[in-house]
């Protein structure tokens, strides 16, 4: 009786053992998890850190993000949602759209990440799926934290401003980021017990636009407007000085004919001037020249004979 007894109790220690491992679970890069005692009354008894083999039959994982977590309000495939859309001020009102991205860290303290799951990750079941992909709880949990206090920051910063301020002054986007920067590290500690889970916060905010597609289309078509005045003025200018250029070179050229002219006939008064002055000097100067010419030229002007016809 002995022996199958103690094979019987062999073969129970062996399959308790096969059970554990096969109930073992992999934390991946870029998770960390919570560890959940399920057995009895469940307890969250401890934390799993990324890349780690964690887990028995009696434990539960639930997963978070262990690196960035990004909140994309844009018109990217995969955003959170869409572009939050503000009010300008009365002065000129529009309802203008603003895209942004905003990433933080969830904090990765064991004691922290524990009461974080306990007080809101139960609260909206909001952790990541087996595979580690973000859920629509999720989501909805950092909606609260992180999208609630973006909206109020933004829409306090557009009522002092008009649309075209808006959509047009820099300082503006620039402004929108800063309030951001200090705001919601404020503002969703507020939202978590006064609990800072949530750090590091970097915010990028996109050109803001008009919700108005009329509004766009209007501004297309006025800054078409300007675009075709300012190549017809450029066109303009261009001809202008083409035509301003051609001129100047005439009379450049003119001018230099002139110069031409001036000069030869300077030399030719200089040579003159070397055989004397008045009427005589003209005379000798041509005789002068027929030789040079012409060795055999006639002398100028010819001798008068008598009786020649």
């Amino acid at each position: 009786m002995k022996g199958p007894a103690v094979k019987r109790s062999h073969v129970t220690a062996l399959f308790a053992v096969a059970l554990t491992l096969s109930a073992c679970s992999s934390v991946a890069a870029g998770q960390q998890a919570v560890e959940v005692d399920s057995w009895g009354d469940p307890t969250v008894s401890g934390c799993a850190q990324e890349e780690t083999q964690v887990g028995t039959m009696s434990v539960d994982l639930y997963r978070y993000p262990a690196r960035q977590i990004s909140w994309d309000a844009n018109n990217d495939p995969g955003a959170e949602r869409g572009p939050y859309v503000v009010l300008s001020n009365s002065k000129d009102q529009a309802y203008m759209n603003v895209p942004l991205t905003v990433t933080f860290d969830l904090t990765t303290d064991c004691d922290k990440l524990k009461d974080f799951h306990r007080n809101y990750g139960t609260k909206y079941q909001a952790w990541l799926d087996d595979d580690g992909n973000t859920t629509s709880k999720w989501v909805e949990l950092l909606q609260y934290v992180i999208g609630q206090p973006t909206e109020q920051t933004l829409l306090a910063v557009s009522q002092k401003y008009t649309y075209q301020q808006l959509w047009n002054d820099e300082a503006v986007r620039q402004e929108y980021k800063n309030a951001l920067q200090v705001e919601l590290p404020k503002q969703s500690a507020a939202r978590t017990g006064g609990v800072e889970y949530f750090t590091n916060f970097q915010v990028t905010v996109g050109k803001p636009e008009p919700a108005d597609e009329r509004l766009r289309n209007a501004r297309a078509a006025e800054q078409a407007a300007i675009a075709e005045a300012s190549a017809a003025q450029t066109k303009a200018t261009s001809d202008a000085n083409a035509r301003k250029a051609a001129a100047e070179a005439e009379l450049a050229a003119a001018q230099a004919e002139v110069a031409t002219k001036q000069a030869e006939a300077n030399k030719r008064l200089a040579e003159i001037a070397g055989f004397g002055t008045g009427p005589e000097a003209v005379d000798a100067w041509l005789k002068n020249q027929c030789i040079q010419k012409a060795p055999a030229c006639t002398p100028w002007p010819q001798p008068i004979i008598a009786g020649a016809r």
